[in-house]
């Protein structure tokens, strides 16, 4: 109810609902303008490659219960290697950077060493200086877009509707 039909992002949003990456905020809401949680986004990214659920007795991170809704998905990009394994703590709760956005979605796609290699070529953007080569990686496969004027804003909170055009974006190019 909260995504009117003129909106940029309103087929997306529509689309990624449909194929099931996104249940909404509640009451019949998407969350609209909202940030994405970094929870939320291994929930849909969860979904979107139809992994199989890891749900295993001991927390592989130590801010992720196994009672939180979002355990089990948290558990899936991990065992799936869509986040590093270095850190302790996942930051559930944490705002997604554009940056961690494009970092998940290629190491999803099993392309950690080709973003290692595409970290020494030339960044279509300005503002990059961590995540390069996985950014790069997005943006040529035709993941991930700026946001104008040379920049990529990796630090900036990635939102549900970005998200949601992402995503799809990402079904496009693998055919789904």
């Amino acid at each position: 109810a909260d995504v009117p039909e003129t909106h940029w992002a309103a087929s997306d949003i529509a689309r990624a609902t449909e194929l099931g990456l996104f249940q909404g905020v509640g009451g019949g809401k998407f969350g609209l303008g909202r940030p994405i949680s970094r929870a939320a986004f291994a929930t849909a990214l969860t979904r979107l490659f139809g992994w199989e659920e890891v749900r295993p007795g001991q927390p592989s991170y130590t801010d992720v219960s196994p009672d939180k809704w979002y355990y089990a998905a948290v558990e899936t990009l991990l065992a799936n290697d869509a986040v590093a394994a270095s850190s302790h703590t996942f930051r559930p709760d944490d705002e997604l950077t554009r940056g961690e956005m494009a970092s998940m979605l290629v190491r999803g796609l099993g392309y950690t060493s080709l973003a290692g290699v595409a970290s020494g070529y030339e960044s279509p953007f300005s503002d990059i200086t961590s995540n390069k080569g996985f950014i790069i990686v997005a943006h040529d496969l035709g993941i991930v877009d700026g946001v104008g004027e040379d920049r990529f804003d990796p630090t900036g909170t990635a939102t549900r509707a970005q998200v949601a055009t992402i995503l799809n974006r990402f079904c496009e190019m693998i055919g789904a």
